[in-house]
């Protein structure tokens, strides 16, 4: 048993690298947009279930020699799989720059993913199969050393891996670490240190990462994969995978910066730039001081500079990509300037603990396409943001937009961030131009006038080539305004906040109309009827979970609950994610450690049983106390999150949250085989991993951006309270049956 164990601990590991690796492929496909972690996750989860189903048709008798085989198979996909997402966009057809549909990116995910997590989840069911021959626990075991060994692989990733090396290099590494387990099987086995083949390959993927061949192949795998573009320079860093690139054949010319596949800006744009800059400083009506969040690529500095600023306070998450973009436009970026102090750090944390002021504060970002930029566009961060402006003092920004035409589907996002502004700010505006600029202010003289705004142009004397005072005619046209101003107005729309971040939702929404993924009315109907979608879901998991009140239903309630815990756990972990992004910025880096918080969980969990002995001993109100728990966890879930981006305290509660939900979904798996007995343990497997997988889909693709953290979590309460309820009220019906038959018979006999 314990060369069983070694296997599916050292397949645990690989399985935890090999998805943090993969997930941070995948962020690259799919624009960096981290809802896409929902569609992740759940095909993950998917294909694991399906791999498990397909793991038990393996005869017992064979179980054990398949087991260092799928081992050994898992890490080479895993190396195999990082290359195939270099080349996925290519052969779906999807360029770089091109908005990655739907569709196509659930291909992609599919494409990448199911070599790797068919055989994890064959693993499995051919590990419990193994040994289920030597121990009756066999299970309860499997289980625990599988999550002991992705905790562990989530924290080599976390620590080790991904800082320091390519993912290629990580894809070596994870070969290194299954090739030893399978040698270290054999030498349990054997009961002495021995020779084995799979030594052999210890020793090529240790002699390929000492010279380096692992990192020339990553590198000439980037360049096939931005192909037509020539990549510049490309960097890792903790935020992000960083790429400068340019059309294959040009040596000057337009540059462009990406970070994690998503478009930055363009370092060669000068009439975009000149167009921000002018305006947004023109709308107050002296700056001396302003606060700029992101732009620094697109060469907006120097433009700025020359309005006679004191002082422009530039902040930056990652220095990484200040590093790419001071070295390639060789100093012209303005970063160097004695009136410009740059501050590498999370912009909103900057803003929150910020006490200086400012006449200017221009949010240059693209829009709220991804929960990492929709942190700019909620009411914390507009509450934060008037805070620090000083009288008269501006708020800046913009979102893409047609001039001429509004779709309903942009009115609606332009809507919630004129409601969301409006609702701090007591005087918004917003101009009839491509891109549309929102200025918001207490208290200054904004305005959509061009005539004021051209007297402030000449009366600064601001030197350019890029810029005609009489293009604000145009950009102003007062008429339009009043038009844009009235639609926007007239447009009920919810406020995006950080637990509630709509306005990524209804960006994604924009989107879809350019990349024609999915029905817009599918999308308009959802964004409207969230709640019946919801319930429609939460009703997979009621109704078989109330099997407990029919006699023939019991093994159905077993089922039915342990992925309801999987579903629960699973949108509690996407929603933890999206939470953290929201508050601390830095998601990317922290991927493996959540994922080795939420194993240890597991592990604990599945170890419980074991120590406490009730558990395993009356598993029937084990399971209703663990409902009654799972309760009270997401209740008091809501009020715990709001505290995570209060310094390392709510590092510490964030973790502890995680590990909490993972130690409930681990529970719930022993005290369920123990309900049904050891040779269900794959079909509940499989189950808890079809409910997380419904959880994870659901949760990014509509409950947290639509709902909101607090209300989905509410909703998961009450759905634990109806199982504990159903279960209680089963128990009472099975506990009088016996006396009912006992009556029926002496009747008869009568």
């Amino acid at each position: 048993m314990r060369s069983i164990l070694l296997l599916i601990g050292a397949g645990g590991l690989t399985a935890a690298v090999a998805q943090v690796v993969l997930a941070r492929e995948l962020l690259v496909v799919a624009d960096g947009n981290e809802l896409n972690l929902g569609l992740l996750l759940s095909c993950w989860l998917l294909l694991v279930a399906l791999g498990c189903v397909g793991g038990r048709l393996v005869p017992e008798r064979f179980a054990s020699r398949a087991l260092p085989a799928l081992l050994l198979l898992l890490c080479v996909a895993a190396i195999g799989q990082v290359a195939a997402a270099r080349v996925v966009r290519g052969m779906l057809g999807v360029q770089f720059g091109e908005a990655m549909p739907i569709g196509r990116a659930a291909a992609a995910v599919a494409i990448v993913l199911a070599p790797v997590c068919l055989l994890v989840g064959a693993q499995f069911a051919v590990a419990c199969r193994a040994g289920e021959r030597i121990d009756a626990d066999a299970p309860r075991k499997v289980y625990l050393a599988e999550g002991a060994g992705a905790a562990v692989g989530g924290a080599l990733a976390t620590l080790a891996v991904v800082p320091h090396v390519s993912n290629v290099e990580a894809g070596v590494v994870v070969l290194v670490v299954g090739a030893a387990g399978v040698w270290g099987a054999a030498c349990l086995s054997a009961g002495r240190l021995r020779l084995h083949w799979s030594g052999l390959l210890v020793l090529a993927g240790l002699a390929a990462l000492a010279l380096r061949l692992p990192a020339r192949a990553d590198m000439a795998l980037l360049r096939k994969q931005w192909l037509p573009l020539r990549v510049v320079e490309a960097a890792n860093s903790r935020y992000g995978s960083i790429v400068a690139a340019q059309p294959a054949g040009w040596r000057v010319g337009q540059l462009s910066f990406y970070v994690n596949g998503k478009y930055i800006a363009s370092a060669a744009d000068p009439l975009a730039v000149a167009q921000t800059a002018h305006l947004c400083l023109l709308e107050h009506e002296r700056p001396r001081t302003v606060l700029l969040i992101g732009g620094a690529a697109s060469g907006i500095i120097p433009v700025m500079l020359s309005h006679h600023l004191q002082r422009i306070v530039y902040v930056e998450l990652d220095p990484g990509l200040i590093d790419v973009v001071h070295r390639l436009s060789r100093g012209s970026d303005g970063l160097s300037h004695p009136r410009v102090t740059a501050v590498f750090s999370d912009a909103r944390r900057f803003v929150q603990g910020c006490r200086e002021r400012f006449d200017v504060i221009l949010v240059d970002l693209p829009g709220p396409e991804t929960v990492l930029l929709s942190r700019f566009y909620t009411l914390e961060f507009f509450q934060q943001a008037r805070r620090l402006l000083g009288s008269g003092g501006v708020l800046a920004l913009h979102l893409p937009a047609s001039a001429n035409y509004y779709s309903d589907e942009a009115l609606a996002l332009h809507a919630t961030v004129w409601q969301t502004l409006a609702t701090v700010f007591p005087r918004v505006l917003a101009t009839p131009s491509e891109p549309r600029y929102f200025f918001a202010s207490t208290n200054g003289a904004i305005t959509v006038n061009p005539e004021p705004l051209i007297r402030r142009f000449r009366e600064r004397s601001v030197p350019t080539t890029n810029f005609h005072p009489y293009l604000l005619y145009d950009i102003l046209d007062p008429g339009r305004a009043r038009e844009v101003e009235r639609a926007l107005r007239s447009t009920s729309a919810p406020i995006s906040t950080d637990l509630r971040p709509i306005a990524c939702f209804r960006a994604q929404r924009m989107w879809n109309l350019v990349t024609g993924s999915l029905p817009p009315r599918a999308l308009r109907w959802l964004d409207a009827h969230p709640w019946q979608a919801l319930g429609a879901i939460l009703g997979l998991f009621i109704l078989p979970g109330l099997g407990w009140l029919f006699r023939r239903g019991r093994r159905m309630a077993v089922v039915g609950s342990v992925a309801a815990f999987g579903m629960a756990g699973m949108v509690a972990e996407v929603g933890l994610l999206l939470a953290f992004q929201s508050m601390r910025g830095y998601v990317y880096e922290q991927i493996g450690a959540i994922l080795a918080g939420f194993m240890a969980g597991l592990v604990i969990g599945a170890w419980l049983p074991a120590r406490i002995r009730v558990l395993a001993r009356k598993p029937r109100g084990s399971l209703i106390a663990l409902q009654a728990l799972a309760a009270g966890y997401f209740l008091a879930m809501p009020a715990l999150v709001g505290i995570i981006g209060q310094g390392w305290a709510g590092v510490l509660i964030f973790y502890l949250l995680v590990v909490a939900v993972g130690v409930l979904v681990g529970l719930a798996y022993p005290i369920c085989v123990s309900l049904t007995g050891s040779k269900s343990g794959a079909s509940l497997y499989a189950a808890d991993l079809f409910g997380a997988c419904v959880g994870a889909l659901a949760a990014g693709a509509f409950i947290l951006p639509l709902l909101g953290l607090g209300p989905a979590c509410w909703a998961l309460a009450a759905l634990f309270v109806v199982l504990a309820g159903g279960s209680v009220r089963g128990m009472g019906q099975a506990a009088d049956a016996p006396k009912l038959w006992r009556r029926s018979a002496h009747a008869l006999r009568s």
